[in-house]
């Protein structure tokens, strides 16, 4: 007997996690391949969190009854293999739909939000109007989305996400404790665990809540500056330091009034238990949405920011488009033509998914939570949810490809993203009225729809009888017999596909794109350009009119046999130069040149960019640098000026005296990042070890950052010296030469 209790005990281990460790076995085979490995092994993560709280942790409110049981008629292994295997891909497609179609809706969405977020912030800078303020505004952006990714998963981890993942489980009792309150008042008892209401909303009231908190976090990641300070730092500082301080005792309070609620509103304490069990089990989906949430940020967060900067140029912008009618016509005409073929892919692949569906002919009222079922159902259940997960899924991202080929035709964001969108909808209604359910749910059902989840059953498939899990349907209705949750869930439930699509498409366009920014100076100014690669050779009248960028690929060296006017060209071209300041000013000495460059770039020996935004600020006098000790000892000076008489050593022993007075009169943890003399401005970046300081005539964010990459890069030189520094500066001698790379002087 002992035997056979021990075999059943491990084929229910089996059973129900063997598709969870068959997800983790690619993963060694990854371990070359750094960044695949990165984003694969976070991918698994997810799925383990998603699969233990999203299916494993309902059997917490399941134990007591015994569990029904899912009859196979006898034992039937293959079956049972047939439904393991379904299960994971089911588990899998579910997991997906997170990231590539719930989580969407807040990429796309925070960049807009940040913007209100600006406006607010900004307004109270003086009384200029808010476009001038953006004229103002720059970001810090020099990096290729692709080289942004791979960076924040190479060497990010999750450090940048923490305290965004804080401030959302801090705000999780308060939220929770809301969606409570409105589904009461709505109606619905939210802590039944026969009645998926509260786990549906959840869902959505997770995404609004992360949408509102990412966007701050946008600002900051996007290192936003006006009149050199970062704005975002200061507004993500701020409300994380109120969260912390009001939030984490409203939240408490929350956990206490869900527990006095769950005795008052029951008459057993055996349901008052079962209550608060839901409760955790909800605390738990938060966490994990969470968890997965800051998991994919390093992915899409570089798009989100890309947008954020494009829709800040576009609205600060007062140049007039300098198209002619006939090419905005042209490019309205590739942007309709590309949503044509949008519309019709996602047509013929509802349809098909349509028939995948049809073939499995998995009836939804079968699969209900509390409802006994065949073996044979739960199995069509698995298969019809992974066939029509996937199926969405793949619709989502062929279509959003689509987009970003749009993206690359037609360069205006804004007018082709309309011109798609308006053809999309049109397509969403037709199908709402052509088939009932709509095959790909724009808009979702009209007035319910299903959550998803997991129950405890029973069966002996294999022989012995075993406890496992099968996905279960809880119906949600939300229609318009229900206001308050039909107000609730129509933003999201409406837009979340449309949202998919377009991140995709960017994503999809962006990520194949390299970037390069060149900082021009000019008297009184420094314009600091992004330009994007492009594969195309612009034509003579274009060069005129545009303001392209041409440059020489790296391994490219020219041979003793060119020509020396290639020679010049291509010595001209090494570090990156316009077009409008390559070409002369005589006419016939610039169609010759032209003639050059075209000739060049057929040979690919030339690279082309075009610009995609650009910042302009007032160029900053530096007048001097010191870098030094945490405790104020001089480390490394370097003067701009020759005029500069400041002694390194009564520059240190300042900082040292005006820190400390700062920490002892004002009691506050914040750092001194800028001292305002008047035509003097102090500039302080800080490390681990050491703190640099630099004297200009004003704060410019191209100054701060440039400042911290070499705090940063000093540090990393010379970490094994600073740990445990004895005051000997001989080490850093040299580094001089690496100042000069940064600032480039």
């Amino acid at each position: 007997m002992a035997k056979i209790a021990l075999y059943d005990v491990l084929i229910t281990i089996l059973f129900n996690f063997l598709p969870i460790g068959l997800i983790w076995i690619p993963l060694p085979f990854l371990r070359k391949k750094v960044v695949a490995k990165k984003i694969y092994s976070r991918v698994a993560m997810g799925i383990t969190f998603f699969f233990l709280i999203y299916f494993v942790s309902p059997v917490l409110f399941q134990i007591g009854p015994v569990p029904d049981t899912m009859i196979s008629g006898g034992t039937r292994p293959g079956l049972g293999v047939g439904y393991l295997i379904a299960r994971m891909f089911n588990i899998i497609a579910n997991y997906m739909q997170i990231p590539l179609i719930n989580l969407p809706f807040i990429f796309l969405l925070a960049p807009f939000i940040s913007l209100l977020y600006l406006y607010f912030r900004l307004r109270k800078e003086g009384k200029e109007k808010f476009n001038k303020k953006l004229a103002d505004l720059s970001f810090e952006y020099k990096k290729s989305p692709k080289e942004m990714i791979i960076e924040k998963l190479t060497k990010g981890g999750l450090k940048n996400e923490r305290r965004l993942f804080r401030s959302l489980v801090v705000l999780l009792p308060i939220s929770l404790y809301l969606l409570v309150t409105i589904l009461n008042i709505a109606g619905v008892d939210a802590l039944d665990p026969n009645h998926g209401g509260l786990g549906w909303f959840l869902e959505i009231f997770f995404v609004y809540i992360a949408t509102f908190l990412y966007a701050i976090h946008l600002i900051k990641s996007s290192k936003a500056s006006y009149e050199g300070k970062f704005v975002g730092e200061k507004l993500e500082n701020d409300t994380y330091t109120s969260l912390m301080s009001v939030a984490t005792p409203i939240s408490v309070l929350s956990i206490l009034l869900f527990v006095v609620e769950a005795f008052q509103t029951t008459s057993t304490p055996q349901e008052a238990i079962q209550s608060l069990i839901l409760v955790i089990y909800f605390f738990g989906y938060f966490i994990m949405a969470a968890f997965i949430f800051v998991t994919m940020i390093a992915i899409f967060e570089p798009i989100s920011i890309l947008l954020f900067i494009k829709i800040i140029n576009g609205v600060k912008s007062k140049e007039k488009s300098r198209q002619s009618k006939e090419n905005l016509a042209k490019n309205i005409g590739v942007s309709a033509m590309f949503g044509v073929v949008s519309v019709l892919m996602i047509f013929l692949l509802s349809v098909f998914l349509g028939m995948g569906q049809g073939l499995l002919g998995s009836d939804p009222n079968l699969n209900l939570f509390g409802e006994s079922t065949f073996f044979i159902d739960a199995l069509k259940m698995e298969g019809t949810s992974a066939v029509s997960t996937f199926g969405t899924i793949i619709i989502v991202v062929a279509t959003g490809i689509v987009i970003g080929y749009s993206y690359k035709q037609n360069k205006n964001l804004f007018i082709n993203s309309i011109i798609i969108f308006v053809l999309l909808l049109a397509e969403a209604i037709l199908l709402q009225f052509l088939t009932s359910p709509p095959i790909f749910p724009f808009f979702g059902d009209s007035g319910s729809t299903y959550w998803v989840t997991g129950e405890l059953v029973q069966t002996n498939v294999f022989g012995p009888q075993v406890f496992t899990l099968r996905t279960a349907l809880v119906e949600i209705l939300f229609g318009n017999e229900n206001l308050i949750l039909y107000a609730l869930s129509v933003p999201f439930q409406y837009l979340r596909y449309f949202m998919s699509l377009f991140l995709i498409g960017l994503t999809f366009h962006y990520i194949r794109q390299d970037f390069i920014t060149k900082t021009v100076k000019s008297e009184g100014y420094v314009d600091q350009i992004t330009f994007a690669r492009i594969d195309f050779l612009p034509t003579y009248e274009q060069c005129l009119e545009s303001n392209f960028l041409l440059s020489i690929p790296k391994s490219y060296r020219p041979s003793e046999n060119e020509r020396d006017e290639v020679k010049r060209l291509m010595y001209e071209c090494r570090n990156g130069i316009t077009v409008t300041d390559l070409l002369p000013d005589d006419v016939g000495e610039r169609d010759r040149m032209y003639v050059t460059i075209k000739y060049m770039t057929k040979r690919k020996h030339l690279l082309w960019w075009e610009p995609e935004f650009s910042f302009t600020n007032e160029r900053a006098e530096l007048d001097s640098m010191y870098t030094m000790y945490d405790d104020g000892r001089d480390v490394f000076s370097y003067k701009f000026k020759e005029s500069s008489t400041a002694d390194p050593g009564l520059v240190a022993g300042m900082f040292s005296a005006i820190t400390s007075f700062i920490k002892e009169t004002t009691k506050s943890a914040d750092l001194l990042r800028t001292i305002d003399h008047g035509d003097t401005k102090v500039i302080i970046e800080y490390g681990k070890h050491v703190f640099g300081a630099i004297f200009a005539d004003r704060e410019t964010v191209e100054i701060r950052s440039k400042l911290a990459t070499f705090v940063a890069e000093f540090e990393r030189r010379h970490e094994d010296v600073l740990k445990k520094w004895d005051g000997n500066c001989t080490p850093f001698a040299n580094d001089e030469v690496l100042l000069k790379e940064i600032f480039e002087l």
